[in-house]
């Protein structure tokens, strides 16, 4: 590599900050707000002295989003009148525990759901297991009778063997707890 493969050059200089712009689709709530600010000092008791526009209308989009959360969580604060409802009370863990156990019972369990797919699996398993044991000890025959093909033959026969217990092994373990969680064993 060169040096004209890295850019040594100061990065370019940084532009000002757009202002903010609320989307399309909050532009009503931005305008609500500034509205309502705008008719609160025409709203003001007598006594008191009238605040200037620059007071009352935002001076950035920053104070709008403020306002406005503002706004939200008061609106979502419960408020203490006579005829609200009154507070839930929390739930019970015995009841919750009762619901949940209800739940579980109405649930299809995944193992009664892939019961079928693991039992033909199991079953391929075994059969192919069996297969390669029976063919190991045909090779392994095979490899003793001619001596000319030497250890090679009996080795590739144990390989295969011991690939063809696994395979059954394995074959045979899915087929059992399959069958032992359906219930039949």
């Amino acid at each position: 590599m060169s040096d004209e493969d890295f850019n040594f050059a100061p990065p370019p200089p940084r532009r000002d900050r757009k202002e903010f712009e609320p989307p399309p689709w909050e532009q009503h709530l931005f305008d609500r707000v500034t509205k309502e600010q705008e008719a609160e000092p025409a709203e003001a008791e007598p006594g008191e002295t009238p605040e200037t526009d620059a007071e009352v209308a935002p001076a950035s989009a920053a104070e709008v989003r403020t306002v406005i959360e503002e706004r939200r969580v008061a609106d979502a604060e419960p408020q203490s009148d006579e005829g609200a409802e009154p507070e839930k009370p929390p739930l019970d863990e015995v009841r919750l525990a009762a619901m949940m156990f209800e739940l579980r019972a109405e649930e299809v369990p995944a193992t009664r759901m892939y019961a079928r797919a693991t039992l033909v699996a199991g079953m391929m398993l075994l059969l192919v297991g069996l297969v390669m044991v029976i063919w190991s000890f045909v090779m392994i025959a095979v490899a003793l009778r001619r001596p000319e093909q030497g250890r090679a033959g009996v080795y590739i026969g144990m390989t295969v063997l011991v690939f063809g217990a696994g395979f059954a092994g394995i074959g045979a373990w899915f087929v059992f707890k399959t069958l032992r969680q359906q219930g039949v064993l």
